[in-house]
């Protein structure tokens, strides 16, 4: 499947979709395989409910959503997809994006 051809794969256990199969299983092993429970780690700040296996998204998302504990506003998402319309806080999330 080409970037930008519109068609998506849906995930028949919670609705993501994506345009690539390769996302989807990585997506299903992650979100919905066995075992992915004892994988997770869990933001620690009242209230988020973050959760991910990856510790370098966890720091990610403590540096772009929180400070100190203290909620930030959102990061402007100023990296625009040309092709799909998708949105990125940093220009290497778009490049992983247009792999």
């Amino acid at each position: 499947m080409e970037h930008g051809s519109g068609e998506k794969l849906k995930c028949d256990q919670c609705g993501m979709e994506t345009p690539s199969s390769v996302y989807l299983t990585r997506h299903m092993r992650e979100r919905h395989g066995p075992g992915r429970e004892k994988l997770e780690l869990h933001c620690k700040v009242p209230g988020c409910g973050y959760k991910t296996i990856r510790k370098y998204m966890l720091k990610s998302h403590m540096e772009v959503k929180h400070d100190d504990n203290d909620e930030r506003p959102p990061v402007e998402k100023k990296h625009l997809c040309t092709e799909c319309g998708n949105s990125y806080s940093h220009k290497s999330g778009l490049s992983f994006h247009m792999r």
